[in-house]
């Protein structure tokens, strides 16, 4: 689970919230095809509203991920301009497109666990 998401003051997680709904609304209307097919899973803003740092998978798998992570940080100042627009915020959040780890984790602890299974079924 991200940072802001797991812990802090509610008001980066309502942050977090918003500019993840609105974020992935910009990005399917807005940009071309290598940014849209990405999807923003999860976002995490500092304690102060600063930076917000976005987490991106692609369907297609890592390499296409880390395409749209490029494109969506080419982009980062035109998102951000966006999304103040959109949101009613003091401070807009500088924008970091970052690649989501969490479900190749998730996927290589599965493949461990199957394994460990039927090892163990092998006994």
């Amino acid at each position: 689970m991200k940072r802001s998401a797991a812990r802090g003051s509610g008001r980066p997680r309502r942050v977090a919230s918003l500019m993840q709904r609105e974020i992935t609304e910009i990005i399917a209307r807005e940009l071309d095809r290598p940014a849209t097919e990405a999807t923003v899973s999860g976002v995490d803003v500092a304690p102060d509203l600063s930076h917000a740092r976005l987490y991106v998978t692609h369907r297609a798998g890592p390499e296409a991920a880390f395409r749209s992570v490029a494109a969506l940080n080419q982009a980062a100042v035109l998102l951000r301009r966006r999304l103040a627009a959109r949101l009613s915020l003091r401070i807009m959040p500088e924008l970091r497109f970052v690649y989501d780890e969490s479900l190749d984790r998730g996927s290589a602890i599965e493949v461990l666990l199957r394994r460990i299974e039927s090892e163990s079924g092998d006994r």
